[in-house]
């Protein structure tokens, strides 16, 4: 096992890494032979993805976490065992997120869960990364923010508001830790193709944002030069745009 990691250069983290966006990054960087942490809350939908991956890529080293980010206790263990001990990743993906319909109407506990989830898990474990990408001379870290953190609508003003504060976390993140060349770029689409999107509203597939896009962005943005740094990044949905543009000449 230890060899394996050896043969190897690079290691990335990916949360949220079963389906989705997080699932579409797994495929990119085990395409580009890094071997993989992956973390998500399913364990059994976690392990049948990552043997998938293995299959195709049987000389990387992957390794599982199954972590519920709504218990604070579990993800405070994580962060003392699994993430202290494995290889400082050289590129860390949050992905792990999860939203609730409406504002008003959301349950205290919903908003608790959206907020454990999306705000304080994640930054628990951005924080220990972070210092230990910094000991270790550099990485890259990307969070997965979401245009919802920029507009006003109350069918997503819970998960909105835990987006906004999670970029405005990504983006102190980026300024702390440019001096120990550490780059942080926070993902902002808006509709992307998912389940966890497909599970709230209906839309056309083929006319919102791909996941492939997002790995297009991410690949972009790691190829640019050490002297160019993104602490942010909005991708617009085009029809949402556009519709919002004619209702507002209305």
């Amino acid at each position: 096992m230890t060899e394996k990691w050896e043969k190897t250069l690079k290691h990335a983290l990916i949360t949220g890494a079963s389906r989705g966006i997080g699932a579409a990054m797994v495929k990119h960087f085990a395409k580009l032979n890094y071997n993989l942490t992956l973390c998500a809350q399913n364990e059994k939908r976690l392990n049948d993805f990552s043997d998938v991956i293995q299959q195709y890529h049987p000389d990387a080293r992957i390794e599982t976490i199954a972590l519920d980010y709504n218990q604070p206790a579990a993800v405070d263990e994580a962060c003392s065992n699994q993430f202290s001990l494995m290889p400082v990743p050289d590129v860390f993906f949050a992905s792990a997120g999860v939203s609730v319909p409406d504002m008003l109407e959301t349950p205290s506990l919903s908003w608790q869960k959206v907020y454990q989830v999306n705000v304080l898990s994640t930054i628990a474990i951005c924080n220990l990364v972070s210092k230990r990408m910094a000991e270790a001379g550099g990485g890259h870290i990307f969070i997965m923010g979401s245009n919802s953190a920029y507009i006003h609508k109350g069918h997503s003003g819970a998960y909105g508001s835990s987006k906004a504060a999670i970029v405005h976390y990504a983006e102190t993140l980026f300024h702390l830790m440019l001096k120990d060349k550490v780059k942080v770029t926070c993902l902002c689409p808006g509709l992307v193709n998912t389940d966890m999107t497909r599970d709230d509203l209906p839309f056309d597939e083929e006319e919102v944002i791909q996941t492939k896009d997002l790995v297009d962005t991410v690949q972009w943005v790691m190829g640019l030069s050490p002297g160019a740094s993104i602490p942010s990044i909005r991708i617009q949905c085009t029809p949402l745009i556009v519709a919002r543009n004619e209702a507002s000449e209305q």
